[in-house]
């Protein structure tokens, strides 16, 4: 029974794309998913190489709004391992609202975490179509419920949860799986600023049945379920991890 449940949440023998991988949630999913056997290839905006715990991860920099250098890159890895298996995407950006009567920071959200994001996902396609595969996409407790002060964030992941069920759907009959994890409170350099705030920080700690916020790490268990055999007949899923 140990190596059944060994092999099942596995990731031996799958390249794994993981995006936003320079530092928080995805330098975390990128070295978990290294851990766990997988040949990680992280992608972040950094000219800067992180370093990354153990196993077999390759950086490359890239901005995923770079359509032609992000194709160029999945079509190398797909050339060197003959599929991209899994794609994790943790890319987003969190700009707040704009001076009224401008749209500046509201577009470029959208732009990065909803068109960027879809366009990653047709840049992995073309290499799962052979044999499948599963496609992990980070959204947020605001593509459910309105957060105050942000309309491109709560905008672009809304959009983002529903565009996942879509292509569930329409990918499905090619064994291509698309789900997403929603993450509660997760302490990074993005929410820094507001866990630094005592009021905030006890405001929104007050909503949590586990009572503190979450890291990094507390993703890594639903990563590698959906990325992995275990989930197998699971897809246009939203995995909640948020502490209740």
């Amino acid at each position: 029974m140990a190596e059944f449940l060994e092999k099942l949440f596995s990731l031996a023998g799958k390249t794994v794309l993981v995006t936003g991988a320079s530092r928080g949630i995805g330098h975390a999913l990128a070295g978990a998913c290294a851990a766990a056997g997988g040949q990680v290839y992280a992608m972040a905006r950094s000219r800067s190489t992180p370093a990354f715990a153990g196993g077999s991860v390759s950086y490359k920099s890239c901005d995923i709004t770079d359509g032609k250098k992000l194709a160029d890159l999945c079509e190398q890895m797909a050339n060197s391992h003959g599929s991209i298996d899994v794609l994790v995407n943790c890319v987003g950006v969190s700009l707040g609202p704009d001076p009224d009567g401008q749209m500046n920071a509201f577009e470029e959200t959208v732009a990065v975490n909803l068109t960027a994001s879809y366009r990653l996902m047709l840049a992995v396609y073309p290499h799962m179509r052979t044999k499948g595969g599963s496609i992990i996409n980070l959204s947020s407790l605001a593509s459910r419920f309105g957060m105050p002060q942000n309309p491109g964030y709560v905008a672009s992941k809304g959009g983002l949860a529903m565009l996942c069920k879509g292509l569930a759907v329409d990918w499905g009959p090619e064994g291509i799986r698309v789900n997403t994890i929603v993450p509660g409170y997760i302490l990074t350099d993005m929410t820094q600023k507001s866990f630094d705030d005592p009021a905030l920080r006890a405001e929104r700690q007050a909503r949590m049945i586990l009572d503190r916020w979450g890291t990094p790490a507390d993703l890594v268990g639903a990563v590698i379920f959906l990325a992995s055999d275990a989930s197998s007949y699971v897809t246009g899923a939203d995995i909640v991890v948020d502490g209740g």
